[in-house]
């Protein structure tokens, strides 16, 4: 069921071999990264392609460009949430923990605002999805596009228009190759599976009797586990 990402890019597998560098100690924390010119021969890039991947480095903290003192490894370098939130601006994409961040702070308002104004149509769409995503996980069927279709069905279920523009954002952000990669890693665990599933079923349950304040609990406590289970399957 594990989604094949596409090929990484030049300037992304740059950005993955100075990581694995400093981890490696071959760049220690503190010291200042050989001349522009020498990396780059070493690494056997173009100058430009480890510009941009010194730029995105820099942008996630694992890097300090200081101009004629040249580049320094910060303590950053060696933590995961720099690690990916480089890998996602070499690839044009958002880190997935930045989107888990964006998420915890849209749907859990997103079900509660569900849970107070949710008509049979919108509960029908949620239905529908979670119909789906049973299938496909009894099926053995990867059940991504059923699960993002029922966090998109509870945005609908608000009936406001500002909450499922932001939904939709937030899925168009989940469409990059390191949140499938990531979420794929996640989704070869039979016990996620079944796991998020029962936190839809209940998320469901809570919109249709109309407890917006177990719906926010219940959306909640499944992002929380959906975190965990990203840091968890990364160390």
């Amino acid at each position: 069921m594990r989604e094949m990402a596409r090929p990484a890019s030049v300037h992304a597998q740059t950005v993955d071999r100075l990581l694995t560098a400093i981890r490696e100690e071959q760049f220690a924390v503190g010291s200042v990264l050989p001349s522009e010119r020498a990396l780059a021969q070493q690494l056997g890039v173009s100058r430009n392609t480890l510009r941009e991947a010194i730029r995105a480095l820099a942008h996630a903290g694992a890097l300090e460009i200081r101009g004629r003192s040249g580049t320094v490894v910060t303590p950053s370098s060696t933590s995961y949430d720099a690690a990916l939130r480089a890998r996602a601006e070499a690839a044009g994409e958002q880190s997935p923990l930045d989107l888990m961040v964006a998420r915890m702070a849209v749907e859990p308002t997103c079900a509660e605002h569900a849970a107070a104004q949710a008509g049979e149509a919108e509960l029908e769409a949620m239905r529908n999805a979670l119909e789906r995503q049973h299938e496909a996980v009894i099926a053995h069927q990867d059940p991504a596009a059923p699960d993002l279709l029922f966090h998109t069905a509870v945005a609908g279920a608000t009936r406001n228009p500002a909450l499922i523009a932001l939904q939709g954002q937030l899925a168009q952000m989940m469409s990059g190759d390191l949140w499938a990669e990531l979420k794929g890693h996640v989704r070869q665990s039979e016990d996620h599976l079944y796991r998020y599933l029962t936190h839809h079923d209940l998320i469901f349950d809570a919109v249709q009797s109309g407890d917006g304040r177990r719906a926010r609990q219940l959306m909640i406590m499944h992002l929380v586990d959906i975190e965990e289970a990203l840091l968890a399957d990364a160390t």
